[in-house]
Parts: structure tokens; C-alpha cells; sequence
């Protein structure tokens, strides 16, 4: 028989509760992992890298922290999207800081690509670390089209005592000699010369372009060069056939 006062027995559901509530959040939540914030020593990476896209050098340098067992300091590293398929060569690296590792990676890639880690911090969590190449747009491999007018380059200006123009094959010859020399690692570009309208069509990634598009533009300075110098020379035979800037009157001497 329950001899338990009644309201006695009403109170123990209220003190109960009230210790739960009381009770301190760790022993309510015991499965939550604690981020340690606090500064802490330099966290020094050991990677044996074989060779791949920068995918996998952050996977490597990933496994590397995780490897030191600093559950409480993760390594949160990502990859910029337009980054993610520079081939990084192999490498093999002892007991150093993540901006120097992947520094040296990039050395290796220079100059075409140039890797630098973007720290994202502000909040009280972790920092994020992103791995980007800052070349990247440079280099970018996506077929892009430009158009380069070639007119001034081809036909002969006015008062020209001897043709300077160059012909459209000289042209395309220059432009696709130096498309063929940085031709490293990117497809072949497309290059089509429009005679009637005196176009040059230029398909390729923005490297490629740039490289055609600055053949063009040394040869029209040079072109406006040589055009320069001879009206200077046509204009001083001028001036020594007419020293006095007048035409000479019928007759020759004009007595």
C-alpha cells in the first residue's frame, strides 16, 4: 500500500523536470563534437602527392591533416570550380604549412598556371581554405569568337608611290605561326579569312585569341609605320621640287 502523500507524489514530476532543464548541455547532447577555436600551433603537413588534378593534390593534402588525429581542428580546403583541372606534377613534402606546400606546387606549374589558397574567415567557426588559380582566365581552354578586320592591312592607301599592303595569306601564315607555338595543352584554334568583307574569324580559347589578335595589331603598326615614313618622304621630295610651296607660272621662269 502506497502511503506516499498525494501531494508529495505530484511534486516528484515537477523536480524532475526541473533538473533536466538545469542539467548542464553536454550531458544532454553527448554525441556533439567541440571545435576547439583557440589559437594553436601551425598545423604541418607531411604529403606524397603522385600526380593529378588539383582534385586530388586536396584530397592528398585532406588525408594529411586528418592523419595528424586534430579532430578538434579540421582543415576545411576546397577547390574553385574553374581551377579543378590543372594538373599538378608529383611531389613529395615533410612537416610543412599548407600556404608553403601549395606554393611550391605552383612554382613547379609557373608561368602558366599560378595556385594561391583564399582564406575565408570572419565568423567564430573554422576557417574555409579555397585552392584557386589566379591564371585561370587567362588560360581558360573555352572556345570563345573574335572577329579582326583586316582591311587596313590589305589594300593600298591613296597616294601610295608603292604597294605596302600585305596579302591575306601573309597574314594568316604570321597568325597561325604563333598559334602553333602556344599550342600547349589546348585545342587547335579555327582561323578563316573573309575576302569580300576582308574578315579574319578567329575561334579558340582567350589565350588564342589574344595571341592572333596581337600578331594583327604588330603588323598594323608596322604597317602604319612604313606608310608613315613615306608620305615624310614624299612630302620632303615635294618640298625640293617646290621649295617655296607655289606653282611656277607658265613659262618656266615667269620673266
Amino acid at each position: 500500500m502506497n502511503t506516499m502523500p498525494t501531494a508529495f507524489r505530484r511534486l516528484i514530476p515537477t523536480l524532475a523536470l526541473s533538473a533536466l532543464l538545469a542539467a548542464p548541455a553536454a550531458l544532454v547532447a553527448q554525441d556533439e563534437v567541440a571545435i576547439d577555436t583557440s589559437p594553436q600551433e601551425p598545423l604541418l603537413l607531411s604529403i606524397d602527392f603522385a600526380g593529378g588534378p588539383v582534385t586530388e593534390f586536396v584530397a592528398a593534402l585532406r588525408s594529411a591533416a586528418e592523419a595528424l588525429g586534430r579532430k578538434t581542428s579540421p582543415l576545411n580546403l576546397l577547390v574553385a570550380k574553374d581551377s579543378a583541372t590543372v594538373q599538378v606534377p608529383p611531389l613529395r613534402i615533410r612537416f610543412a604549412e599548407l600556404g608553403d606546400i601549395v606554393r611550391a606546387a605552383s612554382s613547379m606549374l609557373a608561368p602558366r598556371h599560378c595556385l594561391e589558397v583564399e582564406i575565408i574567415s570572419g565568423g567564430n567557426g573554422m576557417p574555409i581554405h579555397v585552392v584557386r588559380d589566379i591564371n585561370a582566365e587567362q588560360f581558360d581552354s573555352t572556345p570563345r569568337l573574335r572577329v579582326l578586320p583586316l582591311r587596313a592591312l590589305t589594300k593600298t592607301v591613296d597616294g601610295e608611290s608603292s604597294n605596302l599592303a600585305l596579302s591575306p595569306e601573309t597574314i594568316l601564315t604570321a597568325v597561325q605561326t604563333a598559334l602553333d607555338l602556344d599550342a600547349e595543352n589546348t585545342a587547335p584554334a579555327t582561323v578563316r579569312f573573309h575576302e569580300s568583307s576582308g574578315l579574319l574569324f578567329v575561334r579558340g580559347s582567350e589565350r588564342q585569341i589574344e595571341a592572333a589578335s596581337e600578331v594583327v595589331a604588330q603588323m598594323q603598326s608596322d604597317l602604319e609605320s612604313l606608310r608613315e615614313r613615306e608620305r615624310a618622304m614624299r612630302e620632303a621630295a615635294a618640298a625640293i621640287r617646290n621649295p617655296f610651296g607655289v606653282d611656277a607660272p607658265p613659262g618656266g621662269s615667269g620673266r
